[in-house]
């Protein structure tokens, strides 16, 4: 065969035909930066990318938290001026400016969305940009933090994709300085397109936590990033810390001429009175001249609270009245207590405590805004945290007169008062917030050497706490447990490792396991103080009270439900827990079965130990009084003696044999964001500085 045939020939073969075919295949295939080239002939435009990318942002958003698309429209519709707006900004840019500035935002927008993720992931509620100012505390949980991150390294993944897409493909965007048409459209577009959206917020109506008032009022940051989405609330956030939150903050309230009352009150079963004289029921109040202290009011925030303090119902003294006067009394707020890890083998102090004295059979103790810290606040002031702050260390940093705090009320009724903590002596400021409690303060790293680890022992605590006050005849001690503190692993969490061993044989996975046994800790440390204050003949005349900062949100609803045996109840069993007042000579426990929530805890307190307070200056009600079932949650769900609200629902479920009024539920709703905005107000105004002098001597 000659060569041009055997050329010919091999030409033809099926392998040589095969290369070639494949050759001319990758020849015409567009290569990567050929795609880049087409795709830059599209020229998007920024007008379109950037509501888009908006719109990405918080719909993924809402669906990783929600799991659900109820509530989304206002989300996606808020997100379209912003959009407009960022577009108007990059148009304003030079084409090589705009091509860093862009994606430069969208990688702002992608770490804010999924810190936001992950802190929600961790504590189950949003950060502020106050609390971004105090940062650099996380920086003790970077465990806890780098799991969660692990936990959402999808979700970070889904919130990366515009500034990496926006990097890849920067050829196909239009950047660039536009021309006045396009800056008018979008400039003017973007507020047009708000005051458009903001007009809307009226048609769902204006009723409570909708939103309408969410955006007006920003009565609850949790509900406002559900119903307006994540950057509209952050922008109201934003607002309220550069321009403050005092001045007309009540302009507008609507004082009531009485609260919603109850029409049976479950009756208080258990001991009975302490006393065999007839019982004083006059209100628990003290002379305070309401109207001299409006008419000379600074401004009109002093004025209005002292007109709605004035119209408060007070509930009346009772049997319980000064039960513990004269007593001793060590307070705790226990780090995520609740009756789950309660067990009579395993936990028998806890659950001496929590099954005598006085049983509240329906307590309640939810989440706040800035988790412990606010539940300290509630536990201690009687006060609802404000919004967007971290309200215990903002009263101190203000040198607020803490009028209602235990620390305060027992000193100057001639205690001596103590607050300990076990874990770092700065962390949420209670350097500053618990001296101006009117505490003599200790904790780790200030006064108190308890070693160092994660978490610190409760046991240690107690200790080296006990010497400070155990020889004094009078004493106040207030203590914040931390070692029942997350994460409930055995690997993770001191506390839960120590007692290992004695859980290994319970039928639940690790977390739950480990949420019990760092609890275990919590139960020898109450152990040893009984067992001290007894040797040192204190114990008879000590009341200890005991209540959790917030519910454990360490452990996934799954977890719980482990624990309970059964699924639970997101909307109201979530949150139930145990309110622990005991005394060792109460020999027959109390039963309440009356609904109360941690506000009730301070007037409760005070009114047992006979203090000289006034029921109408706390938000809470006295448990023990004939004052009515009120409970409601953070969501401004509710329980009354009338029904049960789920606000997420919109669900009412009356009580058998009883009937919900028309506009019942709007009224519960209104008291409800009236008591937040009341007790805002008094820590911006510090109002009881100034209505003390307007305390008037009992006739």
């Amino acid at each position: 065969m000659n060569k041009k045939k055997q050329y010919f020939f091999e030409q033809r073969t099926p392998r040589h035909y095969s290369a070639r075919k494949s050759a001319r295949a990758a020849a015409t295939a567009p290569s990567f930066s050929q795609m880049q080239t087409k795709l830059a002939s599209l020229r998007i435009l920024p007008i379109l990318l950037c509501p888009l990318v908006c719109l990405y942002y918080e719909f993924a958003f809402h669906l990783i938290i929600y799991h659900t698309t109820e509530n989304l429209l206002f989300p996606l519709l808020f997100a379209i001026p912003a959009g407009v707006f960022l577009a108007f900004v990059i148009g304003l840019l030079p084409k090589k400016i705009g091509r860093v500035v862009l994606p430069l935002i969208f990688g702002i927008c992608t770490v804010f969305f999924s810190a936001q993720t992950i802190y929600y992931s961790i504590f189950k509620t949003f950060f502020s940009f106050y609390s971004m100012q105090n940062g650099g505390q996380v920086t003790q949980f970077m465990d806890i933090i780098g799991g969660a991150i692990l936990k959402n390294l999808f979700f970070v993944i889904l919130y990366l994709l515009p500034p990496v897409l926006c990097g890849i493909f920067h050829r196909s965007i239009a950047y660039g300085r536009y021309n006045k048409g396009y800056l008018i459209t979008t400039g003017a577009g973007s507020c047009v397109l708000m005051l458009i959206c903001v007009l809307l917020l009226a048609v769902p109506g204006k009723s409570i936590g909708s939103p309408y008032e969410l955006y007006h009022n920003y009565s609850s940051a949790d509900q406002a990033i559900k119903k307006l989405g994540l950057s509209q609330s952050m922008m109201l956030d934003l607002k309220n810390l550069m321009f403050g939150r005092k001045g007309n903050s009540l302009s507008g309230l609507v004082i009531p001429s009485a609260s919603p009352s109850a029409d049976d009150i479950p009756p208080v079963s258990g001991s009975p009175s302490p006393t065999e004289e007839p019982v004083d029921t006059s209100p628990n109040i003290l002379n305070i001249d309401f109207d001299a202290a409006a008419e000379n009011a600074p401004n009109d925030d002093i004025r209005t609270l002292c007109e709605y303090f004035k119209s408060v119902t007070p509930t009346k003294k009772n049997e319980y009245t000064g039960m513990f006067e004269g007593y001793n009394m060590i307070f705790l707020t226990a780090e995520s207590f609740s009756p789950w890890c309660v067990d009579k083998e395993l936990t028998p102090t806890l659950y001496k405590l929590v099954n005598n004295g006085f049983v509240f059979d329906n307590f309640y103790n939810g989440l706040w805004g800035v988790s412990t810290s606010d539940g300290e606040y509630v536990n201690v002031t009687g006060l609802i945290p404000e919004q967007g702050i971290w309200s215990m260390q903002y009263s101190g940093e203000q040198g607020n007169d803490m009028w209602s705090s235990y620390g305060k009320m027992f000193r100057e009724n001639g205690y001596k008062t103590y607050a300990f903590h076990n874990n770092y002596y700065d962390y949420y400021g209670r350097d500053i917030s618990h001296p101006n409690l009117g505490y003599d303060y200790y904790a780790l790293g200030k006064g108190l050497d308890v070693e160092e680890c994660w978490p610190e022992s409760d046991k240690e605590m107690m200790e080296k706490s006990l010497p400070y006050y155990i020889n004094d005849d009078l004493f106040h001690v207030y203590y914040m447990t931390v070692s029942g503190h997350m994460n409930y692993s055995f690997t993770g969490n001191m506390m839960s490792y120590r007692h290992e061993e004695e859980v290994a044989d319970l039928p639940y996975s690790e977390a739950p396991r480990a949420y019990i046994a760092c609890n275990i800790e919590l139960d020898r440390a109450l152990e040893y103080l009984i067992d001290e204050l007894d040797k040192a003949g204190k114990l008879d005349k000590t009341v200890i009270v005991m209540a959790a900062d917030h519910y454990p949100y360490g452990l996934a609803n799954e977890e719980v439900s482990e624990l309970l045996g059964h699924t639970v109840d997101e909307t109201f069993e979530l949150y139930k827990n145990s309110l622990v007042i005991w005394n060792s000579q109460m020999t027959e426990p109390v039963h309440v079965e009356k609904y109360g929530y941690a506000i009730d805890i301070n007037p409760t307190v005070m009114n047992l130990f006979g203090m000289p307070y006034d029921s109408r200056m706390v938000m809470g009600h006295d448990l023990l009084s004939d004052s009515k079932q009120f409970m409601f949650l953070m969501s401004r769900s509710f329980i009354t003696d009338v029904c049960m609200y789920n606000s997420d629902t919109d669900e009412v479920i009356p009580f058998d044999g009883k009937t919900v009024p028309d506009g019942y539920v709007d009224e519960v709703l209104q008291e409800i964001s009236t008591k937040y905005m009341i007790s805002a107000a008094v820590l911006d105004n510090d109002f009881y500085a100034y209505i003390r002098d307007y305390i008037q001597p009992s006739s």
